[in-house]
């Protein structure tokens, strides 16, 4: 399908810029979207047996190698239907022997209309091959048994068996040959007259269909394969001696005397057919053009004649065709478009769908270009002549085309670091920022300018959703007004966006993407309007009227992956850390960022520290006080340790001194932010209690400073650390928000609730220092001496939560109950005077102002607001010419999908080898190659030997495949195919083939096996030979965020994943950098794969507005009793537990405190209570005043009363606590906190993560076997 761009004379923000019309100076890029071309048009060759390479087919079954587009028999199904009546109820659903188009036409046409119908497929005929071709495979196959002859072959073999695998020893399996057959099909017109006859007709009409020209092609074959002769066994057929094979003669009177039976003729049958009946009231002819393989239709179970002679056995190939297509052309009546009610409110799509596929994809059929003649070229015509078309073709492999998008950065409104850090002058950093501002108010004139053209024939509600759109991008313009005006008003603002723009100027970035400026100017007067209501000075004044702020917006970055949505909250986070610091923020946490899962975190971790270090450099540079800016990883002891003491007698300091293996499993920083060489390694501190990464590097300025020695990095990866060095930017898990309820030290982090700070150990919210002193040195033990009184410090400016569409479900549900537990804790210690700024990103999602509502209770702005043409705006462009990815699908019919997915990532490895061993071949492909670039263009050197190293480069940009699963298991199986299967084939043919390295990439996959296999990736050119690469990644969802790397190009889907967004994700790993190949092997079973497949197309074009909206309830009724008792606990340990500090003798955080504090009349019923109502948001009605939601605040209103009745008085009840001295005895593993408390009492405890569910059962040892089973440890 053709790519929709429009032209030069559109207005210049509804189009690509005037360069990306000119021809296309990247030579890189064209090149390797010349190679990508070649590669997936290879593929689709392989599977379907397309082109010269496969005119004969040796030693694979045809239906084996050729399944894409295969049209098999019915004789196995209905077979299967007289002996199992489920199964042939499957066959009947699925109809795997037929395929057609279903289209719409005029339900009055002119009898003179004509409708032709042209069929297409070809077919194949076994041969018994040549001496020549015998010796030639008999060779390969000794030439691979030497060089293979020390592999090690697993017991467990996957592989299907077939007449060439293997062979006893000293012998060769004859050799499979097919010779393909290519008929000319001859097209069948149909008269209006007959249409209009047809209506109302019960069965279809037969037209005309010769197959006389396949059968004469057949027998036309030389060599044609016959049955065994009478008395010859299989073996002593088809396996063949070493004596055998000396000579052409001793070969020939084998064959001759051990195949002498009857000849296998072939048995292919077949019906062309046009289904005509009225649609939709009356108004329109709905067509269907059908080919069915009619072999087998009239099998009778009882009819054994009929059986003998017509069962193939296991010769398919006798009565299946390949490759099929059905080509309809209209001449005299225009087709009609299949009716989208959604489409039609959607100004930016199309919405035209002009057919739909039986058993296939469609495509339209356009009018030939007019250099172009004959029949053939008229249905094939790729690039359309004009919008209608004049027919419609069934595609068995379907193409889809995505075009690469990109930043829009003209110079004119572009926005250079150097002149925005002040390099040059204010006056310069301003003109670049009031002419980008200047630009966007251009941009409101082009949007509007195209309204009519893009709302014509659209409903009222497409018009009103475009005016929302431009309203929505003057709003933006107007915020970015009220950003260069807070610059030009306070001084302080100003320099800490200087120094922003100087910290990723430093890191290799000349300017920032065009939305990412935008984004960053519309958040800073949030980020002023927040520090001056919590008291500090601004110089701002907010009378202004342009200087409306969205302090209590959530604002959430939209946009597709890969296109730097990170950097663009980075960049705000580096300019509220810098201003934090010129405020008098002189430590504690500036952002809180948040990922679903642990492996998104790992990549962004490197990225997050590698900025914090350019900045901390500016930091010392300008002296503006404070502590160093760090980064902090907050993942859970899955991932790094909790504690720096693991269980009682494991020092995990000692280990990061001195165990290899635990120091691979928690280095998570590869790379020194500060110098960029791969030289950190990890040890232990045992005076401040840190488990430490170091640059070894003598050259980095770090190691330097630190007199030569190692440099400790600003890196924090253990929760003790964190808890007690706060630092600057938390890189955090979903999953950890929830011990709020059950770790009373996060109070120093999360809340900035920091009261001492220990020379050596850093910060306690406390009234002592909280290191555990006792796993370190002497000189790590510390007293009052060490410790000085501080103040607490703001909580953290913000909070990001990124992949926020993957906020679902009870997942979502849990943290938006804590969501807004946090933001009201942080009231309550501010006396109402703070508020965090939210900002999420996502790059898909569907109803993001009800999730944003859900969780964090406030209205939304989403940024940037949809364009006023598809992937055409002020802040990006589709380019016209580049390609970034190519989408294919297909549904296997003749074998099973796990076959069929074995064999795309076998065939996709084959070629690449191939082409690496012979590169002058793909040259050759590449002179044949159809694309919006010319070879010309690629500029590739004549010379073979610097071609050579050219085609290895580009090859290793495309070496790696991704196999995606949307279960477990599969992964497990697909592993077993690449062993058993993949492999052996690719080691048995010997060179130029090698095997395929294979890495699982799940959910279980530990963090530093996934973070070893990125490193490999992101060094290709590092490897002595390609052999050693990470050739396939078998991977779950997992892969769909958190893996960011440009070598992965190629990924085989395994079925359609379960929801739109997790496929787009999935497939945004490839193609990142350079185009990039998405397959799609859809699964024949499911109803949603087999629709997705016959709107294939449709399915890829309008893929956005197919995203499901993210369901969350946030009224649960099962949520609150999971989220509660961590509520309550968060509550009494993070805010009682401060404000009553020497009001009690015990702490809160302990039960006999808790009770003490209500016998005193200090901690009361009514007040908890609200706080409890407050943070779960139903002291009011919901923002959103939807009845859902006003019935979900009042059933948990009665939740709450009750669930907190039973909370409160298990907590006050004396009963639920133990002897003091027991509690507080270490040998014992009971204590009074109030997690044992609530258990005592019968309540469930806190959530110790958000996918803590499950039913609390209390199963523990009594005091006494407690202190048996310590005293044995010691």
């Amino acid at each position: 399908m053709s790519r929709d761009v429009p032209g030069r004379d559109a207005p210049r923000y509804t189009r690509p810029p005037n360069d990306a019309y000119e021809p296309d100076s990247n030579v890189e890029y064209v090149r390797r979207q010349l190679v990508n071309n070649v590669l997936t048009a290879d593929l689709e060759d392989r599977i379907t047996g397309r082109g010269e390479q496969h005119e004969v087919l040796y030693g694979a079954r045809p239906q084996d190698q050729f399944f894409a587009g295969a049209l098999p028999s019915q004789f196995k199904y209905r077979e299967a239907k007289a002996n199992e009546e489920s199964y042939g109820n499957v066959a009947k659903q699925v109809s795997p022997f037929k395929v057609g188009v279903t289209f719409r036409l005029p339900r009055h046409i002119s009898d003179d209309v004509e409708l032709t119908v042209r069929p297409d497929a070809f077919a194949f005929q076994r041969q018994l091959p040549t001496f020549e071709e015998q010796q030639r495979e008999h060779n390969d196959n000794t030439d691979a048994s030497v060089l293979d002859q020390d592999r090690e072959t697993s017991d467990e073999s996957e592989n299907e068996s077939d007449a060439n695998a293997g062979s006893s020893q000293g012998t060769t399996d004859l050799l499979r040959t097919y010779k393909r057959l290519d008929p000319e099909w001859s097209s069948t017109s149909v008269t209006g007259e007959e249409i209009n006859e047809q209506v109302g007709c019960d069965e279809p009409l037969t037209l005309d269909l010769d197959l006389s020209i396949l059968y004469e092609k057949a027998y036309a074959v030389d060599r044609r394969f016959c049955e065994r002769t009478d008395g010859v066994s299989e073996n002593e057929a088809s396996m063949l001696s070493d004596e055998t094979l000396s000579s052409e003669s001793e070969f020939e009177n084998h064959v001759s005397a051990a195949y002498d039976g009857q000849e296998l003729t072939p048995l292919w049958d077949a019906r062309l057919e046009l289904d005509v009946r009225p649609d939709d009231d009356d108004e329109f002819l709905l067509l269907t053009a059908r080919l069915i393989n009619t072999h087998g239709e009239e099998y009778n179970p009882d009819d054994e004649e009929y059986q003998e002679q017509n069962d193939p056995g296991y010769e398919d190939w006798r009565s299946t065709f390949f490759d099929v297509e059905v080509a309809v052309t209209v001449d005299g009546a225009p087709l009609k478009v299949f009716d989208s009610n959604e489409i039609e409110d959607k100004y930016q799509y199309d919405g035209r769908i002009f057919a739909v596929g039986e058993n296939a994809a469609t495509e339209p059929i356009f009018p030939a270009h007019t250099d172009k003649t004959g029949p053939n070229r008229e249905l094939y015509s790729e690039q359309p002549a004009n919008d209608d078309p004049v027919g419609v073709r069934t595609e068995m492999v379907p193409l889809y085309e995505q075009s690469r998008y990109l930043s829009r950065n003209p110079d004119d409104i572009a926005a250079p670091m150097d002149v925005l850090a002040g390099d040059e002058s204010d006056e310069s950093m301003f003109d670049c920022l009031e002419a980008l501002a200047a630009g966007m108010e251009d941009a409101v004139a082009d949007y509007r300018e195209i309204k009519s053209e893009m709302v014509s024939g659209k409903s009222s509600e497409a018009a009103a959703e475009f005016d929302k759109a431009v309203a929505g991008f003057e709003a933006d313009h107007e915020r970015v007004l009220a950003g260069i005006e807070c610059l030009k008003q306070d001084p302080r603002a100003r320099r800490a966006f200087k120094y922003m723009n100087e910290s990723f100027q430093e890191m290799g970035f000349d300017k920032w993407r065009t939305f990412q400026i935008v984004f960053i100017l519309m958040t800073i007067p949030d980020m002023l309007k927040q520090a001056d209501e919590a008291g500090s000075e601004v110089s701002v004044s907010w009378d202004n009227e342009i200087l409306e702020t969205q302090l209590d917006v959530a604002d959430v970055v939209y946009f597709p992956t890969g296109g730097g949505k990170t950097e663009a909250y980075l960049g705000l986070v580096t300019f509220t850390a810098f201003h934090d610091r010129m405020r008098g923020k002189t430590h504690g946490m500036t952002a809180f960022t948040k990922f679903p899962l642990r492996f998104l975190s790992l990549q962004q971790l490197q990225r997050i520290a590698n900025v914090l270090a350019k900045a901390e450099e500016i930091r010392r540079r300008e002296n503006l006080g404070g502590d160093e800016f760090s980064v902090g990883y907050l993942v859970g002891s899955g991932n790094t340790p909790n504690t720096l003491r693991a269980g009682k007698y494991t020092n995990n300091i000692r280990k990061a001194q001195e165990d290899e293996e635990f120091q691979k499993s928690v280095k998570y920083v590869t790379t020194c932010p500060f110098c960029g060489e791969k030289e950190v390694s990890i040890d232990g501190d045992l005076e401040q209690g840190r488990i430490i990464h170091q640059c070894e590097n003598p050259e980095c300025d770090e190691v330097k400073r630190n007199g030569g020695e190692p440099a400790p990095l600003p890196v924090y990866v253990t929760d003790r650390e964190i808890y007690r060095y706060t630092p600057t930017f938390v890189v955090s898990t979903i999953d950890k928000i929830s011990i709020v309820g059950m770790q009373r030290r996060m109070r120093a982090v999360l809340f900035g609730r920091t009261s001492l700070k220990c020379a050596k150990h850093g910060y306690s919210g406390e009234n002592r220092c909280i290191a555990d002193t006792g796993i370190l040195n002497e000189a790590g033990q510390c007293d009052e001496d060490d410790w000085e009184e501080v103040d607490p410090v703001d909580p953290p400016s913000l909070l990001i939560q990124d992949e926020l569409h993957l906020l679902r479900e009870e997942f979502g549900s849990f943290d938006s109950h804590y969501e807004t537990l946090i933001q009201h804790l942080n009231r309550a210690f501010s006396d109402d005077t703070w508020h965090t700024k939210i900002v999420a990103a996502t790059a898909t999602i569907k109803g993001a102002e009800q999730q944003v509502e859900a969780l964090y209770m406030k209205d939304t702005n989403v940024f940037p607001s949809p364009s006023p043409r598809l992937k055409q705006s002020f802040y990006a462009y589709a380019h016209p010419t580049r390609i970034q990815r190519r989408m294919l699908g297909a549904l296997p019919r003749t074998l099973s999908r796990t076959y069929a997915i074995e064999k795309i990532h076998e065939e996709y490895a084959r070629a690449i080898q191939e082409y690496r061993a012979a590169p002058e071949t793909l040259y050759d492909a590449l002179t044949q190659v159809s694309d919006e670039y010319t070879l010309e263009q690629a500029e590739l050197p004549s010379d073979p030997t610097s071609l050579e190293a050219v085609i290895d480069d580009i090859l290793d940009d495309y070496e790696t495949q991704v196999s995606y699963h949307y279960s477990r298991d599969n992964t497990d199986l697909m592993k077993r195919v690449l062993r058993t299967m993949i492999n052996v084939h690719l080691s048995d043919d010997g060179e130029p083939y090698y095997p395929l390295n294979g890495q699982l990439m799940t959910g279980q996959t530990p963090l530093e096996d996934v973070s070893s296999v990125l490193e490999i990736l992101e060094n290709l050119d590092e490897l002595d030979s390609p052999a050693d690469a990470v050739h396939m990644l078998i991977a779950t969802s997992m892969i769909s965020h958190g893996v960011d790397v440009d070598a992965l190009d190629f990924i085989g889907f395994f079925g359609l994943p379960r929801n739109t967004a997790e496929y787009i994700q999935s497939y945004s790993r490839v193609g990142r950098k350079w185009p990039g190949t998405v397959f799609l092997l859809f699964d024949p079973m499911r109803t949603r794969d087999r629709s997705y497949y016959r709107h294939f197309q449709y399915h890829q074009e309008y893929q956005d507005l197919l995203v499901e909206a993210t369901p969350l309830e946030r009224w649960a009724e099962y949520a609150i009793k999971c989220t509660m008792p961590g509520v309550v606990c968060s509550i009494l340990i993070q805010y009682y537990d401060e404000i009553l500090a020497g009001k009690t003798s015990i702490r809160l955080y302990d039960g006999e405190g808790v009770q003490q504090a209500v016998t005193n009349g200090h901690l009361k019923y009514d007040e908890v209570l609200s706080l409890v109502r407050s943070a779960y948001g139903v002291d009011g009605q919901p923002s959103d005043g939807s009845e859902s939601s006003r019935s979900g605040v009042e059933l948990y209103r009665r939740q709450i009363n009750a669930r907190f009745d039973e909370i409160w008085d298990a907590l006050i009840d004396p009963n639920n606590l133990i002897e003091r001295q027991r509690a507080r005895d270490p040998d014992t593993d009971e204590s009074n906190f109030l997690t044992d408390v609530l258990r005592r009492g019968g309540q469930r405890t806190p959530m110790r993560n958000l996918r803590d569910i499950d039913d609390q059962l209390s199963i523990g040892p009594d005091t006494d076997t407690s202190l048996i089973i310590n005293g044995y440890r010691g």
